[in-house]
């Protein structure tokens, strides 16, 4: 992995590397080649989409809207629900 991520990101600029990077190591994470074996589709694809959800108003005054809808879409998935 590092030999393909050494010759690919020679040809990519600085901003594009860890773009790359990222993709790589998802792709090695799903195949259970790092990391451990308990990869959870649904919690990937809330990373790659970052959903919002229109919910209470936000009781944070510091806290940006679209992180506090970010965070009550992100108390819908079954690990994260007893936030």
């Amino acid at each position: 992995a590092s030999c393909i991520f050494t010759w690919v990101s020679r040809g990519l600029f600085e901003r594009h590397k860890l773009i790359f990077l990222a993709q790589l190591t998802f792709n090695l994470m799903k195949r259970g080649t790092i990391g451990n074996d308990d990869w959870n589709e649904m919690q990937f694809q809330f990373l790659i989409r970052a959903p919002m959800k229109a919910s209470d108003p936000n009781p944070l005054p510091w806290l940006p809207q679209n992180a506090w809808a970010s965070t009550a879409a992100l108390a819908e998935l079954e690990d994260f629900g007893k936030f």
